[in-house]
């Protein structure tokens, strides 16, 4: 068992989040906080993977010039221009953004996927495979 000694403030912040029945206990609101101490840890380690790809995809001299990659940022955004995607406004009403149906899906995933940090750090891990083609080929119908 860890025993901690918080100092006043954080004693009575935390007392106060009991008192107001958000938490059930003090146990619980320390649970919760460390939790999110480890999400915010396991995405700086996903941060400084990336940084460390980058800087050594630089050093190797896997780089390209920023006028190639502002045309295909400009490309890329073309096709989201593209998607079909409108917002109705209203002077009453707030706005309502309508889409294709296969992007809105497409969106739904992306933020299933991205919603844990565990599942980001994944999916940063397999694109990284892929590009370092290091991926492996599977049939999903036979795969075990």
């Amino acid at each position: 068992m860890i025993s901690a000694d918080l100092g006043k403030p954080l004693e009575g912040y935390v007392a106060q989040l009991v008192e107001s029945g958000r938490y059930g206990s003090k146990s619980e609101v320390l649970r919760e906080g460390v939790r999110l101490v480890q999400e915010r840890e396991m995405r700086l380690v996903a941060l400084d993977t990336s940084i460390t790809r980058g800087l050594a995809d630089a050093d190797a001299g896997r780089t390209k010039p920023a006028i190639e990659v502002f045309d295909r940022l400009a490309a890329k955004y073309q096709k989201i221009d593209d998607a079909d995607v409108n917002t109705v406004t209203h002077s009453d009403e707030p706005n309502v953004v309508v889409m294709r149906q296969d992007y809105y899906n497409s969106l739904i995933e992306t933020l299933h996927l991205m919603s844990s940090p565990e599942n980001a750090v994944h999916v940063a891990k397999s694109i990284a495979e892929y590009r370092d083609a290091q991926a492996v080929r599977r049939d999903l119908d036979t795969a075990e």
